[in-house]
Order: structure tokens, then sequence, then C-alpha cells
């Protein structure tokens, strides 16, 4: 029920617990009553949950979501704001500044890279490598090492395929995503 697995037999996660408890059908905890399902209350158990909700008790229970990824939910915002997605960072150009925004998957700092750390980024369209310099990773410690969605302000270092985001300034957007659970592989 937490994973949203029983949503096509209960219609949404909340009657899913509810269900899945004994309570709400005919062989639940109202049958031995003699009421079954038509007993008072079994009706109006909660209202089904929202998109918002309903990602980040995905993300609680499983650590992602079949639904859309929450950085679309912001989108419209990000856009408003010149923040580029993942999929689009190759049309900005080498050398060019830009904006990203994501859920922040792993953390490098490698003991070969000088003190280097390497992000990554996973919006709705893709992953985003960010590196930071050991000058900023040291003046946004906290941020480097704690933000689970992080903005990035930079400039792009593309070689043939391979885009890096070379960060100037690191905006930790944690709160917008309240009380949802994401974690990192952190390798520092």
């Amino acid at each position: 029920a937490a994973a949203d697995a029983l949503r096509e037999l209960a219609g949404d996660r909340h009657r899913a617990f509810w269900y899945s408890a004994g309570v709400g059908t005919a062989d639940g905890l109202f049958a031995a009553t003699g009421f079954g399902a038509e007993a008072p209350g079994v009706g109006v158990l909660l209202p089904a949950p929202g998109e918002w909700q309903n990602i980040a008790a995905d993300y609680t229970a499983t650590g992602f979501s079949l639904r859309r990824h929450p950085l679309a939910l912001f989108r419209e915002h990000l856009d408003r704001f010149q923040v580029v997605p993942a999929k689009e960072l190759a049309w900005v150009g080498d050398g060019h500044r830009a904006k990203v925004a994501g859920l922040v998957t792993s953390r490098q700092r490698p003991m070969t890279a000088s003190g280097v750390t390497f992000l990554t980024l996973e919006d709705e369209g893709g992953m985003v490598n960010v590196v930071v310099w050991p000058a900023l990773s040291e003046r946004q410690r906290p941020v480097v090492r704690r933000a689970r969605l992080l903005g990035v302000c930079g400039h792009v270092q593309q070689s043939g395929d391979v885009i890096h985001l070379i960060a100037h300034q690191l905006t930790d957007l944690t709160h917008w995503l309240g009380e949802m659970e994401t974690s990192s592989r952190d390798f520092m």
C-alpha cells in the first residue's frame, strides 16, 4: 500500500491503506457488525491524494516514482528564471552561462581530483554533471554536502557528447521538497 502497488485494486493510496488493514470492504472490520461496506464513515475515508502527495509518497516508499518527476511540477516556475532542463543543456553551447536545478543523485570527491567535487543532478529530462572547484566547495560546504535539491549557476563545458556545468554558485532548494525523502550516493 505504501508503494502504491494496490492503486488498481483500491483506487488510490489512502484507500489501499484502509483496505489492506481490513477496513472499508464488506470483508473488513464492518462486516462483523452486519453493516458491510455501507457502514457510516467508510465512504468518507480520506480525499484522494494529489499529484505531489503521490510523488512524495512514492519517493518515501521506494526512492523513485513512476509518475512525473518532482522537477516537472516546478518547471513552469523554473522556466520563468531561465533554468535549463538537462535535455536542453547541449543547446546552450560550450562556454555559455546556464542555470540548472535537480535532485542530487550522487556526490563524489575522489582523492585524485585535487579537491574537486563532482555532483550529478537529475531533473525530468535527464542528468546533469556538475563540477565544483575546491574554492566554491569550501565556501558553500553545507550546500555541497547536504542539499537534496540543488540549483546551480555556471558555465557549460562541452567536449563532444560530454557536457559538464562548471559551478559558479550553488543554491540549496531542498525546502521545495517539503517532507519528500530523497537520497544520493555520496563518495566523499
